[in-house]
């Protein structure tokens, strides 16, 4: 069944950045660093030899199923069977925390009735499921935005009713639909007041949008706004489906640390919201992903020939892979998950360490003189005005970059 998970310890940094490293526990689990999660497409060496220097990391395992599937593997014990082998990965890694991100897919005249509630809660309380995440509603057809609220917000309602009637004390996770308007933030909140205990992990659905699309944007001072205006620093945010990088830039900023350094905690991979796959076949390196530059915090294009050996070597060296990148290959784009997974969690471990032993240099020399930092620093200056007033009330024990700046 679910379990109960636990803000242990936090630690922040408030400027030029807002960065919010947190201990977050699940039983004997434990992650005290920044994450990016392991997914569907994470090969098995790349995450034995990730945990081997990260001891622990998130498992996101993304279900995306419509109500007709729903109901026939409720009624087939063999397809459910099937479904779950199919959508699910690394539940038997005892230094993963798994969590399914579920995202129930509503046609248009469709409705939840109590049955698919109570599957779904079902699902959710799967023992090998270790947080118990609210879903998102994907609706589809000539659903407007103020219907989708109103719908949503009752799925919550019922959903949480169902939980409640089998086990009253776990403490959930809060989702934040794309839809979902800012400045009704408060309202879904509002939904989880009869919890024992206040949800303080959410997971915000940037539905394969960057974190710095103008549409997105309002959401990072909005969610931190939420918890500090109480005070409250212990708290967990993760960023769900987030396009990795403006698409048509050469090289375009990292959107995962323009998350972390908003005072997101953890990043998934993204997924595109499509049914249908369209292979086109590489023609150039520029036609392959991006890698991940932890010099500049950008994607560069593998057209660069010294990033393109640092892959191949990295592949060599790191996953035993006996390859050579000398021609233009669809498979390529594997590779590069497994990098672009691998140097994010290791950049994001150097931070965070450095932040726990409030080592101010190594910071700097990180974080400072990037152009992801100083757009981010924006969201930092929203949050200072609520941080400041928390301080005035409780005083100030975060470390700050301040020196710096003078």
């Amino acid at each position: 069944m679910a379990r109960s998970y636990e803000i242990k310890k936090v630690e922040v940094v408030e400027d030029p950045v807002f960065l919010r490293v947190v201990k977050l526990s699940v039983l004997d689990k434990n992650i005290d660093r920044f994450v990016r999660s392991v997914d569907r497409y994470t090969y098995r060496r790349t995450l034995d030899q990730s945990l081997s220097e990260f001891d622990s990391l998130i498992n996101e395992i993304y279900i995306r199923i419509d109500l007709d599937t729903l109901r026939k593997i409720d009624n087939d014990p063999d397809a459910q069977k099937k479904f779950i082998q199919n959508n699910v990965h690394f539940l038997d890694c005892a230094d993963l925390i798994n969590i399914f991100f579920l995202k129930i897919v509503i046609k248009e005249k469709e409705k939840l009735n109590d049955q698919d509630i109570e599957y779904i809660n079902s699902l959710l309380l799967y023992q090998l499921n270790d947080i118990y995440v609210v879903p998102i509603l994907e609706f589809e057809g000539e659903i407007d935005k103020p219907t989708r609220v109103l719908m949503y917000n009752e799925f919550v309602e019922k959903l949480l009713e169902a939980k409640n009637t089998v086990n009253p004390n776990l403490k959930v996770g809060i989702s934040v639909p794309s839809y979902y308007p800012r400045r009704k933030i408060d309202i879904l909140f509002s939904l989880y007041g009869e919890e024992n205990k206040e949800p303080t992990f959410v997971a915000v659905d940037f539905a394969y949008q960057r974190a710095t699309d103008p549409s997105r944007m309002g959401i990072l001072p909005t969610i931190n706004s939420y918890f500090l205006k109480d005070g409250n620093y212990n708290y967990f945010i993760y960023g769900f489906n987030v396009k990795p990088y403006k698409k048509g830039e050469r090289l375009p900023l990292s959107e995962e640390f323009m998350l972390i350094e908003s005072g997101f905690n953890a990043v998934g991979t993204a997924y595109r919201n499509t049914d249908v796959r369209v292979v086109i076949t590489p023609r150039s390196w520029d036609h392959l992903n991006k890698i991940f530059n932890e010099d500049d915090y950008r994607y560069h294009p593998l057209s660069e020939e010294d990033k393109r050996q640092h892959l191949e070597e990295w592949l060599q060296e790191f996953l035993k892979f006996d390859v050579n990148l000398n021609s233009v290959r669809s498979t390529v784009n594997r590779y590069v998950r497994q990098y672009n997974f691998y140097t994010l969690n290791e950049e994001f471990a150097h931070i965070s360490k450095a932040i726990w032993n409030s080592e101010l240099d190594e910071l700097t020399n990180r974080l400072l003189g990037k152009e992801v930092t100083a757009l981010a620093s924006d969201v930092a200056r929203r949050l200072s005005k609520v941080q400041k007033d928390m301080k005035d009330k409780k005083g100030d024990s975060s470390v700050t970059l301040d020196r710096f700046f003078n």
